[in-house]
């Protein structure tokens, strides 16, 4: 069986993280799965091989600056690659000026990842709710489930997996089949729909590669109550998963999305 590959998105400063690159380690500790760290460096300039000015004398700042923040970012990256392999985890990195998707295809085919995680370190407030935030951007960019991390939520086997869907697809295209297998995960479907067919969606999950049976129920509200926020509190779920559905500003101003669910996350999110 080939080892499947956590994608990471590295963490800020090292000594503020460590939880986080604690959670990572401990979730696939005893697994057969490998950590590939990728890091996209903004670039300064179009072009940032060196240029000279005046004449052939001084070499421009801003080729200095670029590769200076190059160098600083591959030294934070030796540093986390070193404490994954301390804790016995097999990992490499890569460094570039592309998109996290354009380093990712340049690195692996898709079909050798589990999933892409990262720390959620942005702040709970209305602009960033509105605007977005690091994580839902990455999420969205990238075609790969997004383990979303609170940054001092610290490590719990993971046992249960929410999965709250809006219905509009077929169940082989979002359920995380390799995840929930891995991580040996119960799983309830949430349904968030008012026309969803249960029975139906039952006989499709049975053509799953599951190790589990999937359980199947409908949102909505039960005597006045929001049934998603009770099963939430009652069941304490170890990851809630999403659809990374987008809305309009005005319905982000207004309604539940996904920048909301990940800003206000007690645990960890997975983007689907």
């Amino acid at each position: 069986m080939q080892k499947k590959k956590l994608i990471v998105t590295p963490p800020g400063p090292f000594a503020e993280s460590n939880t986080y690159l604690d959670y990572l380690t401990k979730l696939i500790s005893d697994k057969q799965i490998e950590v590939k760290i990728l890091k996209s460096v903004p670039l300064i300039i179009k072009n940032p091989n060196p240029v000279n000015i005046l004449g052939a004398g001084i070499s421009a700042p801003h080729t200095f600056i670029q590769e200076k923040l190059m160098n600083m970012h591959e030294d934070h990256l030796k540093d986390i690659t070193k404490y994954f392999s301390s804790q016995g985890v097999k990992v490499d990195f890569q460094i570039g000026h592309q998109s996290p998707q354009e380093l990712l295809q340049k690195e692996l085919d898709g079909k050798e990842c589990l999933m892409w995680a990262v720390e959620i370190s942005s702040d709970y407030n209305l602009w960033n709710e509105l605007f977005g935030t690091r994580e839902t951007e990455l999420a969205k960019e990238i075609n790969l489930p997004t383990l979303c991390i609170p940054s001092q939520v610290k490590f719990e086997n993971p046992r249960t997996l929410l999965i709250v869907s809006k219905g509009n697809q077929k169940l082989d295209e979002f359920i995380p089949v390799d995840i929930i297998n891995s991580f040996n995960l119960d799983v309830l479907l949430m349904i968030d729909a008012e026309d969803v067919n249960i029975d139906s969606l039952k006989r499709e999950a049975a053509f799953l590669d599951l190790k589990k049976d999937l359980d199947i129920v409908k949102a909505g509200f039960i005597d006045g109550e929001d049934s998603l926020k009770l099963f939430v509190d009652s069941s304490n779920p170890s990851w809630i998963a999403y659809h990374n559905f987008d809305k309009p500003f005005i319905e982000r101003a207004f309604n539940m999305n996904t920048t909301n669910f990940i800003l206000s996350a007690e645990r960890p999110v997975l983007v689907l």
